[in-house]
């Protein structure tokens, strides 16, 4: 249990640009007094961190985080700091651009003209006053982050930029002091100008993802309109809503608060929620939730669920162990992260020993290190997964679908076998009357109203068929349901008995033979038999065509059940698939299992408790909309609407992220492995080197955002 003086937050860093960002600012936080634990999410830009109030406090840690030059907020305030950072990041790179445009046209003379010694040293001279503008303020942040992250031994991709900024100035000043005109201010120029750029394009790449996931956690307050005692409407805040109270709704409202609706007809948009791009009606009864924007009608809602215990709450908090509980990937790529600069000065070292090996000049082994300096930071590498993945959660939130294991989506393959539960999976999971038979002089609707006033006040679910079929009468009595077998009600008309031909046997009742396989109950009316009644749980809609199109992407098709024999081969048989009577839930379990002892895919979809042990061995499990909580825990992913029609698209959004992955890590390490060698050699120019880093940051963050649904 959690002590009284701990506090959980999660924070959005603003400024972060790579995973070394993250991890500096991850062990500079838990290296705080009184913090428990922290995890920092570079590409959601969020981190998580447990406090003890009575050791340190929100603003220790906001300030302490900030003398690393990044921002801390919580969800509640308001993201004006971000629009303003992103602002002068746009100044500061017009004035790259412009400082660089001019000492480039120096620096071109250098390269490509043939001018005297002394028209060339005035070239390179006006080469290093001409980039002052763009290295003393646009490169400014660079130098001031990558300062305190090598203060806190943290160094991320800011420290190199700094490093590089200030061994190319450096070999510039030396050159000119001695009187020569070999000067490396383009490189420099380079380094600040391009990451300008890549910061500019990282911010809009994930822009996006960050603003879905967060818009997950961000559960506003607003006000809301409440019908008091007396009728009259009230504005109070949905912190001081109570259950039961009674609330309007007009066009335009976003719901605060879940219930149900109590008067009038509703249209809403549940996007935010389920991902559903069509609005979805909604009469009295039926469920509301918060989120839910509302764009037709109107009504009055009876609150359920509160603040903190909404739908939208138990989303944000599941959202929030997917930021907390780093994958093994993305602790890999934090400890990678951690070594960059340590590999890249190592790797400038090796060449600067190359270079003096073959004979060359103290000045030109460093010049060679410097090139394999910034050529050597695999920042490419650092973001190619995570990235991706994080894209990934959040184009999936869009759509009502929660990423609950985040490594599901690096091992994803096109399941072998999808393994379908069938009651409220492919089934709508309520029963309902398909049939019903009457004994001699009894009329249809005598039967159906004397069912509906006996079956009105119990749960069970076949009670509530029977409920539905037509207007109980106003009759007052009392009844009691006996589990496994039936229901018996009393009032003034007599004893209405409705159950199980086996129970009713044995109360001395004579019931006629079956008239089918289907699940039935018979009605005793004043000891006569009246009737009995056939249930069928409907086949949901989209299913034939969901299972259709897995077995198009190759899939063999398999439906699981815990019901009978009959029952499930009806369903198989409209669905053309294999199928699977009686299963328990170990049962379940055994067949996910002894498939993937034989190397196949499996995946599992369902919904009840029972499939608990199946979805949680598959590799990947998935749970319906409706889901039981235990499904839900054990599931990779949870469907926040909809069913088994989902499978086709998530299947494609997670083969889709995983082949772009894969393009990242590849042109990340085609990269290094062929810039490496060419700068060690002395091939590859400084500024080379500095365009080639940025550029292939570039292609990673552009080529991460062709993942969509």
């Amino acid at each position: 249990m959690t002590p009284p003086s701990t506090r959980r937050e999660v924070f959005v860093v603003e400024g972060m640009f790579c995973a070394s960002c993250a991890a500096a600012v991850e062990a500079l936080l838990n290296r705080q007094p009184g913090v428990i634990a922290a995890s920092t999410h570079f590409a959601a830009d969020a981190a998580v961190v447990e406090w003890n109030e009575q050791i340190t406090s929100l603003d220790t840690l906001r300030t302490a985080v900030a003398r690393l030059g990044y921002t801390v907020r919580t969800l509640s305030e308001p993201a004006d700091a971000a629009q303003q950072r992103e602002l002068r990041l746009g100044a500061r790179l017009a004035v790259a651009v412009f400082s660089g445009m001019w000492a480039m046209f120096a620096v071109a003379g250098l390269y490509f003209g043939e001018p005297s010694a002394s028209v060339a040293y005035g070239l390179a001279l006006s080469a290093g006053v001409l980039s002052l503008p763009a290295l003393l303020w646009s490169g400014w942040p660079f130098y001031v982050a990558g300062w305190r992250t090598l203060r806190v031994r943290a160094p991320g991709l800011d420290a190199l930029i700094l490093l590089g900024v200030l061994l190319s100035v450096l070999l510039s000043v030396i050159a000119l002091a001695a009187g020569r005109s070999e000067v490396y201010f383009d490189t420099a120029l380079m380094l600040v100008t391009f990451q300008l750029i890549a910061r500019i394009v990282d911010r809009r790449v994930r822009a996006d993802a960050a603003r879905r996931v967060r818009a997950l956690l961000e559960t506003g307050e607003g006000p809301v309109q409440r019908v008091n005692a007396s009728g009259q409407i009230e504005s109070i805040a949905a912190t001081e809503v109570h259950q039961g109270d009674r609330l309007q709704l007009s066009i335009g409202d976003t719901l605060r608060v879940d219930g149900h609706l109590a008067e009038g007809q509703l249209w809403v948009d549940r996007a935010r929620l389920t991902g559903e791009a069509e609005p979805v009606a909604l009469d009295p009864q039926h469920p509301v939730w918060a989120g839910d924007r509302l764009i037709g009608g109107q009504g009055v809602m009876v609150a359920t669920n509160l603040i903190g215990a909404r739908r939208l709450d138990q989303l944000a908090s599941q959202v929030r162990r997917l930021l907390t509980e780093k994958p093994a990937w993305q602790r890999q790529v934090d400890r990678y992260a951690r070594r960059l600069l340590p590999i890249a000065a190592l790797a400038a070292a090796l060449g600067a020993t190359l270079a003096l090996g073959q004979d060359a000049t103290p000045f030109d082994a460093a010049v060679r290190a410097l090139a394999v300096f910034v050529i050597a930071c695999p920042c490419a590498l650092a973001l190619a997964v995570p990235l991706a993945a994080t894209r990934a959660v959040s184009v999936a939130a869009s759509q009502g679908w929660l990423f609950r294991d985040v490594e599901a989506i690096q091992q994803f393959r096109i399941p072998d076998v999808v393994l379908l539960d069938k009651t409220g999976t492919v089934t709508e999971g309520r029963p309902v009357v398909v049939a019903s038979h009457r004994a001699p002089g009894i009329e249809v609707n005598e039967l159906h109203r004397i069912a509906a006033t006996a079956a009105r006040a119990s749960p069970h679910p076949l009670a509530q068929a029977l409920a539905r079929l037509t207007a109980p009468s106003p009759n007052e009595g009392g009844g009691e349901d006996v589990p496994g077998q039936g229901l018996i009600w009393n009032d003034a008309a007599g004893e209405t008995l409705i159950g199980s031909r086996s129970w009713l046997a044995t109360l001395g009742h004579t019931i006629p033979a079956p008239q089918s396989t289907r699940t039935e109950s018979h009605l005793v009316f004043n000891q006569h038999w009246l009737g009995s009644f056939e249930f069928e749980d409907a086949i949901r809609a989209s299913a034939p065509a969901a299972v259709q199109a897995l077995q198009k992407l190759g899939c063999r098709i398999a439906l699981i059940s815990g019901d009978r024999e009959s029952v499930v081969a009806d369903v198989a048989r409209v669905l053309d698939t294999e199928h699977a009577s009686a299963q328990s839930p170990e049962a379940k379990l055994e067949r996910v299992e002894a498939l993937r002892a034989q190397n196949q895919r499996v995946a599992f979809c369902g919904d009840g408790v029972n499939d608990g042990p199946a979805l949680a061995a598959a590799d990947l499990g998935i749970a319906v909309a409706g889901a039981t909580g235990a499904a839900q825990a054990a599931a990779s992913i949870s469907l926040l609407g909809g069913g088994i029609e989902q499978l086709p698209s998530i299947f494609a959004l997670l083969r889709r992220t995983r082949a772009v992955m894969r393009q990242n890590l590849f042109w990340a390490l085609a990269y290094n492995a062929a810039a490496m060698p060419l700068a060690m050699a002395g091939i590859v120019h400084p500024a080379m080197a500095a365009l080639a880093m940025s550029l292939s940051s570039l292609t990673v963050l552009i080529n991460t955002a062709r993942v969509r649904a």
